[in-house]
């Protein structure tokens, strides 16, 4: 199963997310990184290999 999750850095901030990849034991195979820009939205997928770290960053 797959689950879309949606970014919405609607407050003028941008937003950092990290997709962890997981392999059959929950070990960490890969990461990749993506800057949501301020104002934007961005859709992100996840499932049971897969985790997102989400954070808002500082502004400037």
């Amino acid at each position: 199963m797959t689950t879309k999750v949606t970014v919405d850095a609607h407050a003028g901030w941008p937003v950092e997310v990290i997709a962890v990849d997981l392999d059959n034991d929950g070990r960490v195979v890969g990461e990749s990184q993506t800057t949501v820009a301020p104002h934007t939205t961005q859709d992100f997928y996840v499932h049971s290999h897969r985790e997102l770290r989400v954070k808002e960053m500082p502004n400037g």
